[in-house]
């Protein structure tokens, strides 16, 4: 069983610890039908090392179901079954350059990949025709830029930047482009190897086909949201973080609003437990 958000793309750096302003659901990966942390189904992941930076990284899966994640879990609640309604194949492919630091040596990781889901699929817009062939491009960087510590160890100590793009069709998906830059540090304090600290700006654009069908139809819609967050994650105990962000959000409903919306401001609490 495989829970293939984890997996692919990997940018869960800050503003995304905690799924992200949207949610899980929000992700593109998983809006195009890659399995998630709750939700996990069968498949296969081959990770191929062309040289030893570069690898081509290839997946199989059962997808989740085109009609959610909650549809998922409802059909499938206990994650055994083989199949759910409107699930099918997933695959995808991730090629990469991943150069790990060494002392003297900075990060490097540079990942591109696309996914694609037989899944039937409703379209937003002339609902309720489907079509199959969902699908999802992106392009993910992270250079780090200098290191706070020259042992082999803790060569990853140290600032890093970074940028993802995104994009699945609009006429199947709710959040059709995604766009994200991030400046973060590792234990960037000698006393704490293992905490984190992060500022990411985040863009998400919503279905242009159902925006354009709505406002036709007078209704009150945006065509995207920004967020801007600033988060630290403090290293507990091996395998627990505590969490803390200040983030700034607005048009923080997808697409359709109200007069009264207006943004949010929200500071978030929670822990993360890796076993």
């Amino acid at each position: 069983m495989l829970s293939n958000s984890l997996e692919y793309l990997n940018n869960l750096t800050g503003a995304n610890y905690a799924g992200g302003v949207f949610g899980p659901t929000g992700f593109l990966l998983t809006e195009t039908g890659s399995s998630e942390a709750p939700f996990p189904t069968y498949g296969i992941n081959v990770n191929v090392h062309v040289t030893k930076t570069i690898y081509d990284k290839i997946g199989v899966a059962r997808s989740v179901s085109a009609l959610g994640s909650v549809a998922e879990h409802g059909f499938n609640p206990t994650g055994a079954r083989f199949a759910t309604p409107r699930s099918g194949v997933w695959v995808i492919n991730e090629l990469g350059y991943l150069q790990p630091p060494e002392p003297g040596i900075l990060k490097t990781w540079i990942r591109g990949g696309a996914d694609y889901n037989g899944s039937p699929y409703t379209k937003l817009a002339n609902a309720p025709f489907t079509s199959r062939g969902n699908h999802l491009f992106y392009l993910v960087a992270d250079q780090q830029l200098w290191q706070e510590s020259s042992t082999a160890e803790q060569a990853y100590r140290g600032v890093y930047a970074g940028f993802s793009v995104e994009y699945s069709p609009s006429r199947l998906n709710l959040f059709s482009q995604d766009y994200e830059a991030r400046v973060y540090s590792l234990g960037l304090l000698p006393s704490r190897p293992f905490d984190q600290a992060s500022f990411v700006f985040g863009k998400s654009l919503f279905s242009s086909a159902l925006f354009n069908e709505l406002r036709s139809a007078g209704q009150k819609v945006h065509s995207d949201s920004n967020s801007y967050t600033g988060s630290y994650s403090y290293h507990l105990v091996p395998g627990i973080y505590l969490n803390a962000a200040l983030q700034y959000v607005d048009n923080p409903t997808p697409l359709v609003y109200q007069s009264n919306s207006g943004s949010d401001l929200n500071i978030i609490f929670g822990a993360t437990v890796f076993f």
